[in-house]
């Protein structure tokens, strides 16, 4: 199969993935309070406003529609569950985007992750740094930019490769949000 058409097969999957890993994210953290707190930072809970949550709800209402073939998935009922982060290499220690203003990226990569591992077997953490380093070359945003997984399915589909967060610089470096990772400093041999 052409690597595109197996790219646009993983975003496909990867959009809705990543908004049930967004709403359960979000629930989850509606549960424990307004805030988190580990010292000095703390990390509100997102309250947009009408228009902001109108130009979401929009965004949703016209984006292209993925099939998803459910076979695959098992899901037990209609109202079972399916637990996909087993899937995810998670080290919380490591998935901390700091004070850089890019979740988008930080929830894609991770939702390509796991689509690669469900459709393609390929077990490989995703470098978060890649698309933060090369976003502005490719789809003209700054380092550290606010984004919509829009944003990110824009950045993949021209770049058709995903990094591995092994390869050399690929691993999160932009925490304090310097930019100082260079897009051409990141090895993109393996991908």
């Amino acid at each position: 199969m052409r690597k595109g058409k197996v790219m646009g097969k993983i975003f496909g999957t990867t959009l809705v993935l990543c908004l049930v890993l967004a709403l359960s994210v979000a629930g989850g953290l509606a549960t424990r309070g307004a805030q988190a707190d580990d010292g000095a930072r703390t990390y509100p809970i997102m309250h947009p406003d009408r228009e902001t949550l109108g130009k979401w709800v929009e965004a949703y209402n016209i984006a292209p529609k993925a099939h998803i073939d459910m076979e695959g998935f098992q899901i037990p009922s209609p109202r079972g569950s399916l637990n996909l982060l087993d899937h995810l290499e998670y080290i919380p220690d490591e998935r901390d985007q700091g004070y850089c203003n890019n979740c988008w990226a930080w929830a894609g990569t991770g939702c390509l992750g796991i689509a690669l591992d469900v459709q393609e077997g390929i077990e490989d953490r995703l470098s978060v740094q890649y698309i933060n380093s090369c976003q502005s070359s490719v789809i003209r945003k700054t380092c550290c930019d606010g984004g919509w997984l829009s944003d990110l399915a824009d950045f993949y589909t021209a770049t058709d490769i995903a990094i591995p967060w092994s390869n050399t610089n690929a691993h999160w470096q932009d925490g304090d949000a310097s930019c100082d990772t260079a897009c051409s400093t990141i090895s993109t041999t393996t991908n």
